[in-house]
C-alpha cells in the first residue's frame, strides 16, 4: 500500500477532510507522500546497507578494507560469509588461540610460535608458502592486530635481494605487498 492510500485511510474516518479526486487536500497530501516515498526508500537502502547479510557489494567491499579481508572476487554469499566469520572472532586478542583464528581466516596453515623473552610472534611458513604474494595476507592481519610491543617475526620464502632478482617479477609487484624486510631479522 503507497504511503497516499495509508494517509487518506486513515484520515477518511475522521471526516474532516474532502479527499475527493481533484481536492486540495487531496493534491496537498500528494505532494507529501511524494517526499515521504522517497524518504521510505532511501532507509530502505541504508538499513539494507547497515546489514551484512542485505548490504551491497560496495558497502561490503569497505567491511572488507576493514577487516583486511581480500576477497572481492568471490560471490556476495562468500563475502558476506568471510566478513560475518570474521566479525564473529570479536575484537582480535593476543592469546595464541585468538591470533592462530586471526590467521585461519586469511589462509594461514603454517605454524605459529611465541618467543616471550624477545616478545616475537613468529611465523613459519616453511613449506606451506610458495609465494610471498601467499605470505602477505597474513602478515598484513597480525601487524594491524597485535600491539605495537610485539614484534613480528616471518620466514618469508625469498631470503635475499638475489632471489627476488631471480625470480623475475617487476619490483613494483613485490613493493605493492608492503612486506618489511625486518620481518626476517633475527630477534635475538
Amino acid at each position: 500500500m503507497s504511503i497516499l492510500e495509508q494517509m487518506t485511510q486513515t484520515l477518511l474516518p475522521l471526516h474532516l477532510y474532502a479527499l475527493s479526486p481533484g481536492s486540495s487536500v487531496l493534491a496537498e497530501l500528494s505532494a507529501y507522500a511524494q517526499s515521504l516515498e522517497k524518504a521510505a526508500q532511501r532507509l530502505e537502502r541504508l538499513t539494507q546497507a547497515a546489514f551484512i547479510q542485505t548490504a551491497p557489494s560496495q558497502r561490503l567491499a569497505v567491511w572488507e578494507r576493514v577487516l583486511g579481508l581480500h576477497q572481492e572476487d568471490a560471490p556476495l554469499s562468500e563475502r558476506r560469509a568471510g566478513i560475518l566469520a570474521r566479525l564473529s572472532l570479536g575484537p582480535p586478542g593476543f592469546t595464541r588461540d585468538e591470533i592462530r583464528a586471526l590467521l585461519e581466516t586469511v589462509g594461514f596453515a603454517g605454524a605459529l610460535e611465541e618467543d616471550v623473552s624477545a616478545h616475537t610472534i613468529r611465523l613459519l611458513f616453511a613449506g606451506h608458502a610458495g609465494t610471498l604474494t601467499d605470505c602477505a595476507p597474513a602478515v598484513h592481519a597480525i601487524e594491524r592486530s597485535l600491539p605495537a610491543q610485539l614484534k613480528i617475526w616471518a620466514d618469508l620464502p625469498a631470503e635475499n635481494w638475489d632471489a627476488l632478482d631471480a625470480a623475475g617479477t617487476p619490483f613494483n609487484v613485490w613493493d605493492a605487498l608492503s612486506l618489511r624486510w625486518e620481518l626476517q631479522e633475527d630477534t635475538e
